[in-house]
């Protein structure tokens, strides 16, 4: 769903009730960054109970997210591709982000099975500086209002110039990273009475539903700018909820065919394997596309067209890279 909707915003079919909020409220594009987070941390190694890498193979792993980030702004930048300074910052992207969480995994000496409390507390702290102290209506600012003239520090500049992806990273990202591997790990665990399993899911899906909700209510409306309190909250009850409906897919898919095995698609497993990979190629086809087409005046057929090709080339990219290990 990120991969698709990603370029076919860019189409005028695509409905705008669909695309990211501008400060607060929820939509479908607002899953596709935080999703992204929770489906990789809910079977990370450290979801799963592993060893944390060393610290050479660590900083492998980040630099080459931190290359990917770099990559994307030179090249967005040489060619004056058009970006939204709401979404992270005027430099920040997603592979940032994806950065500072490794980061923060592999520096704070937590375990998976005690992630949860401090997902919460990290949030919850988090939304306390936003609310108490002013850096929501710092963080919401709008673009053409803000001044960094006045910063002469160039980290501080930095930062100012990228409030949305620094703070929504360290505060609102994190906080999903560490929720998500605690379930992560609970979830590793196996399943000896189904109807059990699954009454508890529930309770504990209908608990972060109702958080989320009074969050959003009573305390600040849900912001993916931001990343606060209601965002990790809703991102967490939302992605349960999925697994809760594809587990019991499964279920009944075993229960149906008589077998203790449900076979799953080739093409999900090859993007399950490779997601930060697809992401890539996905990104950088969206802006291939964008400007070999004219997407914001294409036509209906048009928008069909070309996100078929899209999507076509993905999957074969994915499949091939999978059958290639």
């Amino acid at each position: 769903m990120t991969v698709v909707a990603i370029l076919a915003v860019d189409f005028t079919l695509f409905p705008r009730r669909l695309g990211k909020t501008e400060t607060y409220g929820v939509s479908l594009m607002d899953v596709g960054a935080g999703s992204f987070v929770f489906s990789s941390s809910v079977v990370s190694r450290f979801a799963r109970g592993k060893e944390k890498r060393n610290l050479r193979a660590s900083r492998r792993k980040v630099m080459q997210v931190m290359l990917l980030g770099l990559a994307r702004l030179a090249i967005t930048t040489m060619i004056g591709y058009h970006s939204v300074e709401t979404e992270y910052g005027r430099h920040w992207n997603f592979f940032f982000t994806l950065a500072v969480i490794q980061v923060c995994a592999d520096t704070l000496p937590i375990a998976a099975h005690r992630a949860l409390p401090f997902g919460l507390l990290i949030s919850f702290a988090y939304q306390y500086v936003l609310s108490c102290h002013g850096l929501s209506a710092w963080i919401l600012q709008a673009p053409d209002v803000r001044s960094h003239e006045s910063e002469t520090n160039v980290l501080t500049r930095f930062v100012s110039m990228n409030r949305e992806g620094v703070s929504s990273a360290c505060g609102g990202y994190f906080a999903i990273h560490l929720i998500a591997a605690h379930l992560g790990n609970a979830l590793s665990k196996p399943v000896l009475n189904f109807s059990r399993w699954l009454q508890t899911m529930a309770i504990v899906t209908c608990a972060f539903w109702f958080a989320a909700i009074a969050s959003h209510a009573y305390v600040e409306p849900t912001s993916r700018r931001a990343g606060n309190a209601a965002y990790v909250l809703w991102i967490v009850a939302f992605n349960l909820q999925v697994i809760i409906v594809y587990v019991c897919m499964t279920w009944f898919a075993r229960s149906a065919n008589g077998r203790g095995k449900c076979d799953i698609p080739v093409l999900a497993s090859a993007i399950n394997r490779r997601q930060l990979f697809v992401f890539v190629v996905g990104n950088a086809l969206t802006g291939l596309t964008n400007l070999a087409v004219d997407t914001i005046n294409a036509d209906a057929n048009t928008a069909w067209g070309v996100m078929s090709l899209y999507l076509s080339a993905i999957s074969i990219v994915a499949l091939a890279m999978d059958r290639r290990k």
